[in-house]
């Protein structure tokens, strides 16, 4: 019985009167890694992918910067932003990837448009900076 417990508890299900946290319906991807640092905080980057429709199905990406947790305080996202060029528009074509380098750290996403009988493809590359930052690069 010991063994059970402890086997559960080390893959992370819920204890007895413990309640699994609510994740929406529509989140088909969620990505972390990387890292940052921004004033005295550091931590690493989330990427959200939600996806839904009825006749088209989009995806909606969302970049965070998520604080790593401190002796006096727990993790906390300090910024979440949309990543305006995909959203509404594209549809994730597969899990985002982050890579680090010494270079810093980019995100990897592709996409298809769900709008063409042939659903072009396009690789875009996520350079996230300061909390809420970033640039984009998508191939034509």
């Amino acid at each position: 019985m010991i063994r059970i417990l402890l086997i559960l508890c080390a893959f992370g299900a819920p204890l007895a009167g413990q309640q699994a946290p609510v994740v929406p319906v529509d989140l088909e991807f969620a990505v972390s890694g990387g890292g940052f640092q921004a004033d005295s905080a550091w931590g690493r980057y989330r990427i959200l992918v939600f996806s839904g429709g009825s006749d088209h199905i989009v995806s909606e990406f969302h970049l965070q910067w998520v604080r790593d947790p401190s002796a006096e305080d727990s993790a906390r996202v300090l910024s979440s932003v949309p990543i305006q060029e995909l959203n509404g528009i594209w549809r994730a074509a597969g899990a985002p990837t982050i890579r680090r380098t010494a270079a810093g750290t980019t995100l990897l996403i592709d996409v298809v448009d769900p709008h063409e009988a042939n659903g072009r493809r396009r690789h875009c590359v996520v350079t996230p900076s300061a909390p809420s930052k970033y640039t984009i690069r998508c191939d034509r």
